[in-house]
């Protein structure tokens, strides 16, 4: 099953941050995008890092579409220019 890891930096707080991509969970999940895992780097809250399970390769290349990645960008607050999306295949 295809996996997603991504790096983002944060252009607000975590805590605001993750309010608003939790928000979003049902669109994620609707598009067979599962969250596995979401934190942040313990010396820096706004170096979020992610990993998401796909349940296919087209919702893999639909969710890391640049357009919607800047879309999630801008609803959540993180910086699409800096954003790393790394898709994988086990």
């Amino acid at each position: 099953m295809p996996k997603i890891i991504a790096q983002l930096d944060l252009l607000r707080p975590y805590i605001e941050w993750k309010k608003a991509f939790d928000r979003d969970a049902h669109n994620r999940n609707n598009g067979g995008v599962k969250t596995i895992y979401v934190g942040h780097n313990l010396e820096n809250e706004r170096l979020v890092f992610l990993l998401f399970k796909v349940s296919s390769m087209e919702a893999l290349f639909k969710f890391t579409q640049p357009t919607l990645i800047r879309d999630r960008a801008i609803l959540y607050g993180h910086n699409p220019a800096t954003a790393r999306v790394i898709p994988c295949i086990d």
